[in-house]
């Protein structure tokens, strides 16, 4: 790794005085360090450390996929009670939820639609997996109804923001 050097400022040339005894005098005065106060120097140069910067909104989404990758891991393998395997489509339709009313309140059309699905999906896992109803009856069905309620709900908030 090479190191750049600062470039070293230009100073203007100084312009001779017209009474050279006071010019001399002036400098000795100047350079006088006996009543000045010792500055300590140091010489090592300040180690710095490179900019780390975290992306947040990656790192949950990180985060999320490893504890999902952990419960696919422990469901499959029959760790989990009978009450989780049940309910845990529950948690994710409560959070789509909170998906779908943080989409309301920001006016965000595309997290509107994605919340809307994910609820649907959740519900049709919810229906297959505490009430034993085949998953492939109601995903198509339950999504598709979920989508379109988020597009009528849509189109009936943000109708005024057109005019």
């Amino acid at each position: 790794m090479a190191f750049r050097r600062r470039q070293r400022a230009v100073q203007p040339a100084e312009v001779p005085e017209e009474n050279p005894a006071e010019s001399v005098e002036s400098i000795i005065a100047d350079n006088n360090t006996e009543n000045a106060p010792m500055q300590r120097v140091s010489v090592r140069r300040r180690l710095r450390f490179p900019a780390i910067r975290v992306n947040w909104s990656q790192l949950i989404l990180i985060v999320a996929l490893v504890a999902l990758t952990v419960f696919a891991l422990l469901l499959n393998g029959g760790a989990l009670p009978r009450q989780v395997i049940v309910w845990w489509p529950l948690v994710i339709a409560v959070l789509a939820g909170l998906w779908l009313l943080i989409s309301l309140v920001r006016r965000d059309s595309a997290a509107l639609l994605g919340s809307t699905a994910l609820l649907g999906v959740s519900i049709s896992l919810l229906l297959a997996s505490a009430y034993q109803v085949p998953l492939g009856a109601t995903l198509v069905g339950v999504a598709l109804i979920s989508i379109g309620m988020g597009i009528v709900v849509r189109g009936l908030l943000w109708q005024t923001r057109a005019t």
